[in-house]
């Protein structure tokens, strides 16, 4: 199962570590070395409302957390 991040972004949910609010992250010195260690994946957009850490890259997205919070429980309804 995929969660669609936004800007045509695709990531599998078994690789997401967690979904954080861009401006709680901003000063985070654990996101900035984080940060410094692996590759960020955006693309053109206009505002950054989230920060998606996943096990092998640090997302950034158009779409906030609680409209990717109810994406990611939109698709486990779908399942049962």
């Amino acid at each position: 199962m995929y969660l669609h991040l936004g800007e045509n972004i695709i990531v599998p949910l078994k690789q997401i570590i967690g979904i954080f609010d861009i401006q709680c992250c901003k000063k985070s010195i654990l996101v900035q070395e984080f940060t410094e260690k692996k590759q960020i994946k955006t693309s053109k957009m206009k505002k950054i409302k989230s920060l998606i850490l996943t096990d092998e890259q640090i997302y950034l997205s158009p779409v906030s957390v609680m409209t990717l919070l109810k994406r990611e429980k939109d698709i486990f309804r779908e399942i049962t």
